[in-house]
């Protein structure tokens, strides 16, 4: 397992996935020139992986095919560096190779991997690795900014956390079921602009709140650096500006899609989402990027549709799947929380009134 990363010029892998588009623009001089400020990296040309001892002790080719692999080898214009590489290690394995380190390739192309999860520090020394080359980082799906980032490390921090019993308590019910409004942003502010109403919010102590927020018609906002959520159970109505504005729509989730384009407009992505664990056949996803929809589903009651934007790929609908999604764009309520909870953060609270007066007319 690993996680491939491409330093481009571009901020997509597809402008990126071209003959041109891969070019760095870095020569290989340059390249060696930044190396040499990261000690850590091992030049793969000094180490066990590219000696005949081990072509023929460890994997046991004949000379001929050690021949040639010489004969194949890159004279010039490729250059590697493996991290953390340990010698000894490496010749006490049989089943180890250069691959399974860190490890970050020249070659006109910059590539680089992270061997196993992807990691804190290692993606934030790729990721300045980058800067200091004038070059964006990028996967296969997403580019790698300075949000990212700091998400990444609020995840690692929230792991081994000890919670109280009210503190679990708020993560069981965000996992059972939440619906939710992700923003990479902590300008509250800004992001309420992007809405109909501007609420009239206070601030609350989560483990108070979360029963009312899940149940009821509280709508909670938690922010963090970075990072701010939009959660509750009547969360859909703070779309509308009123209750005649609601029953006026016609299409409710074209309302859903403007709310995000307005977001991610402002901050570059915005995603809604919906789930029920009672329910593993109700899951739903919007995402929007810089101002346009970008991609939609919804699995509910056996049945799948997907809606496509911008982007193209299918996300298959299995839990599993969804909440890989889910951190991959942005981060889950219950990391979120979490950190709100670390950091004895207040969330912000206002009631919703529009549903329970138009329920209790009987509508």
């Amino acid at each position: 397992m690993a996680v491939g990363l491409k330093f481009s010029k571009h901020l997509t892998y597809d402008d990126h996935n071209t003959k041109e588009g891969g070019d760095s623009g870095v020569t290989e001089e340059e390249f060696l020139k930044l190396m040499q400020e990261y000690p850590e990296f091992v030049n793969s040309k000094d180490t066990y992986f590219k000696t005949i001892e081990y072509y023929r002790n460890i994997l046991h080719y004949d000379d001929k095919t050690i021949e040639k692999i010489n004969d194949n080898k890159p004279k010039s214009g490729f250059s590697e560096f493996i991290l953390g590489y340990n010698d000894e290690k490496a010749r006490k394995s049989t089943t180890l190779h250069e691959r399974c380190y860190t490890y970050i390739t020249w070659c006109k192309w910059i590539s680089a991997s992270i061997y196993g999860k992807e990691n804190y520090r290692e993606m934030k020394m790729f990721y300045e690795m980058a800067e200091r080359l004038g070059l964006n980082l990028i996967t296969y799906d997403r580019l790698i900014d300075k949000e990212y980032l700091e998400s990444l490390r609020i995840k690692e921090e929230n792991r081994g956390i000890k919670l109280t019993n009210e503190q679990s308590h708020v993560l069981t019910l965000v996992e059972e079921q939440c619906r939710w409004y992700h923003i990479p942003s902590d300008d509250q502010e800004k992001i309420l602009q992007c809405f109909p109403v501007i609420p009239k919010f206070r601030e609350a102590e989560i483990t108070e709140v979360i029963d009312d927020i899940q149940f009821e018609n509280l709508i909670g906002m938690a922010t963090i650096p970075g990072h701010t959520l939009l959660f509750g159970f009547h969360l859909p109505y703070i779309n509308y500006a009123d209750e005649a504005d609601y029953k006026a729509c016609a299409d409710h989730t074209a309302r859903l899609k403007d709310i995000l384009n307005r977001l991610s407009k402002a901050f570059g992505s915005a995603e809604f989402y919906e789930y029920r664990e009672e329910d593993p056949d109700m899951m739903r996803m919007v995402l929007s990027k810089k101002g346009k929809f970008a991609y939609a589903s919804l699995f509910a009651e056996g049945e799948f549709d997907e809606e496509f934007g911008t982007s193209k790929r299918t996300i298959p609908p299995d839990a599993k799947t969804y909440w890989k999604t889910v951190k991959k764009w942005g981060m889950t309520p219950a990391e979120l929380l979490t950190y709100v909870m670390k950091q004895k953060l207040p969330v912000k609270v206002f009631r919703q009134e529009m549903y329970w007066k138009w329920a209790s007319e009987g509508n």
